[in-house]
């Protein structure tokens, strides 16, 4: 059995308890009813503590933090004289506003995916980013937008690491959910195609190490 962990480092909305849950709820409910990996019972669970959690080689961890520069990629980045080229990458994309990127992956052994999650708000929410009113329209929206761009990043961790190193998620075939989100996919919030759902059954359950956080 592949599982996929989430985990959030801090509260997906913290400004309103009512609404991190139930944004929780429904990114769950969303990968849940997206995956296509064997699996008994749910295939998609919360990690409250991801060096407790069990979790093995062949599951996926998916980190959901405030944003990059609040996350585990971009510690790493700097850490590491092998990232630093990609940790400049991060912050010209970021310093561009550019709203296509909203997670990443660094497949090196530990691998470790993460989506940044004020990043998404704001690009489903604009200016509202911040109001503690959410319609129920909005929520869905980001939503289906946090599982999304989780569902990628899970598939880099774990697809293209079973590749050959010349294989790309982007070219090669990972359509919808593998490209940038658009605007009218959020609004109304298709599942992941069949090649999509394809690559995940052959290669979700590949061993991969991921890197477990500590709280």
């Amino acid at each position: 059995m592949a599982v996929l962990w989430l985990h959030s480092t801090s509260p997906l909305f913290r400004q309103a308890p009512k609404v991190n849950l139930e944004l929780r709820q429904k990114v769950q409910r969303n990968l849940a009813r997206w995956a296509a990996w064997n699996a008994e019972g749910s295939p998609v669970r919360w990690a409250d503590r991801p060096q407790s959690a069990g979790i093995r080689d062949t599951d996926c961890v998916v980190y959901f933090v405030p944003s990059y520069h609040d996350g585990i990629v971009v510690g790493r980045t700097r850490r590491e004289p092998k990232f630093a080229a990609l940790h400049y990458v991060f912050l010209q994309q970021l310093s561009l506003g550019d709203p296509t990127h909203l997670g990443a992956t660094i497949g090196d052994p530990p691998a470790m995916s993460e989506v940044w999650v004020s990043d998404v708000i704001r690009w489903v929410r604009d200016t509202r980013a911040a109001n503690l009113i959410w319609t129920e329209k909005e929520m869905d929206s980001v939503a289906y937008a946090l599982a999304a761009v989780a569902l990628h990043e899970a598939m880099h961790n774990k697809i293209e690491a079973a590749r050959d190193l010349d294989w790309d998620l982007h070219r090669q075939g990972g359509g919808d959910l593998a490209m940038p989100l658009s605007r009218l996919a959020v609004e109304r919030r298709v599942p992941a195609n069949l090649e999509n759902r394809r690559l995940l059954e052959l290669y979700f359950g590949s061993r991969r190490r991921q890197y477990l956080h500590h709280d």
